[in-house]
């Protein structure tokens, strides 16, 4: 049973979105399927466990399938978790100020 609301930035559907734009360049149905699996598994892990993930500077992250890391904030207060951030591991660099 979630015990958090999960709200998406708009960066972060923006970063979802170039992600599935990529993968669609190879293949339009694994891009779809992707996005929808990334999206499901953010809010099905972050409304139920938020705190379960490793902490950061400023942030929390979740590393979905090795490959991703999902950066968010959580409001205790209003029991909110805020996506502020999807990228793939491996341009972690561009989100360098959550690993300081």
């Amino acid at each position: 049973m979630p015990t958090y609301t999960v709200i998406h930035s708009q960066a972060a559907d923006r970063d979802i979105e170039n992600i599935a734009t990529y993968i669609a360049q190879d293949n339009p149905f694994a891009a779809l399927a992707f996005a929808k699996e990334l999206i499901e598994a953010i809010q099905t892990t972050l409304s139920e466990f938020p705190r379960k993930h490793q902490r950061r500077k400023d942030c929390y992250q979740y590393t979905y399938k090795r490959n991703y890391l999902v950066f968010f904030d959580i409001e205790e207060s209003s029991k909110t978790v805020n996506v502020l951030a999807v990228t793939r591991a491996a341009r972690y660099l561009r989100y360098k100020e959550y690993f300081e």
